[in-house]
């Protein structure tokens, strides 16, 4: 029995050390490739100046909806924002998170689940690139985490690029 719990020690100090080891890792890598420009977290004059050498702006697009009971209703949404917070540090574009609810209205029967209609969730993000036209981004880059969104996805990027000045698509 001694011996099985010195192993089972040994095998826990070395994942410890690995984990430990990766952390920092990721931190110093982090640290090398920027930081992510997230809309919510800057002043207006940093928009104001981010605008004078760029005009590109990723919204993520997800769901808050049950993926078993063993995970959070938000995991659509944090990948999203996450993966889009990483392309944001590598590329140096400003993330503008816009909604938490998707279309997920299959999913209504789990308790927690948000949904909103198609129309009213396209609406919400056309409106949302109206203001941001208005301001000067021209380049709207949607990284969509949840396939019940995609003929949201579809329509706001079709009524950007038939509408308006500015140019959208997916990531």
């Amino acid at each position: 029995v001694s011996m099985t719990r010195n192993k089972a020690f040994s095998n826990l100090k070395l994942l410890f050390i690995v984990s430990i080891i990766l952390f920092f890792g990721t931190l110093l890598y982090a640290q090398e490739e920027g930081k992510p420009l997230v809309l919510q977290e800057m002043s207006w004059t940093d928009v104001r100046d981010y605008l004078k050498t760029n005009d590109m702006v990723i919204i993520p697009i997800a769901s808050t909806e049950q993926h078993g009971p063993h995970l959070p209703l938000g995991t659509d949404y944090y990948e999203a924002i996450g993966i889009s917070k990483l392309i944001s540090a590598r590329t140096g574009v400003v993330m503008a998170p816009v909604l938490l609810a998707g279309y997920s209205e299959y999913h209504s029967g789990f308790p927690g689940t948000l949904s909103l209609k198609p129309g009213t969730m396209e609406q919400v993000l056309f409106e949302t690139a109206e203001m941001l036209i208005k301001y000067g981004f021209r380049r709207f880059m949607f990284f969509n985490y949840h396939g019940g969104n995609n003929i949201v996805q579809q329509g706001i990027i079709h009524r950007i690029n038939h509408t308006t000045e500015a140019i959208g698509t997916s990531i």
